[in-house]
């Protein structure tokens, strides 16, 4: 499996529009810091801070950000990974919600970051990153996001002003 491209707190201005009528050989995948809009099954639906989405091969895939400016993580995969998300029940073309939005940004930041080093095993190192990113993923949609309480909903405000502060250095 190669990561072709990865980027994390990639921004993009209000009115972005995305359209691929085929992903191609590559899985894609999105992590929002801001809400944009999918098509999805022919239908348009709304996904709000924190969603993400893993692209199939050959997938189409259509996102726009009309409502405001879009921040967002992403990264286009070479490889086959369906066996992977087979185990965990992980679908692609789906939007999830997990728990903790950050700890999606940092495993694709470290992934990022062994991508641009290159050090000794660097390739199984971002593999173990890319299965404990479907784990998560994989968890959330099983229900085991836990119940909101008043620390949680404290950090979220902090990560989404901690996003703020990112996107506008």
């Amino acid at each position: 499996m190669i990561f072709t491209r990865i980027k994390v707190y990639w921004p993009e201005k209000r009115g972005f529009h995305l359209t691929r009528k085929d992903t191609g050989d590559e899985y894609i995948f999105l992590h929002l810091h801001s809400p944009a809009e999918f098509k999805l099954n022919d239908e348009w639906v709304k996904a709000k801070e924190g969603a993400c989405i893993l692209y199939g091969k050959h997938a189409y895939q259509e996102f726009s950000s009309a409502e405001c400016d879009l921040l967002h993580d992403y990264f286009h995969l070479k490889g086959d990974i369906d066996a992977l998300t087979e185990r965990y029940g992980f679908l692609t073309n789906r939007l999830y919600y997990p728990r903790n939005g950050e700890q999606v940004t940092s495993i694709l930041q470290q992934i990022e970051q062994e991508e641009l080093k290159k050090a000794p095993y660097y390739e199984d190192f971002c593999e173990a990153k890319l299965k404990e990113l479907i784990i998560l993923l994989a968890r959330s949609a099983n229900g085991e996001n836990g119940a909101y309480t008043a620390d949680s909903q404290l950090y979220d405000r902090f990560i989404k002003l901690r996003n703020e502060i990112h996107s506008r250095f």
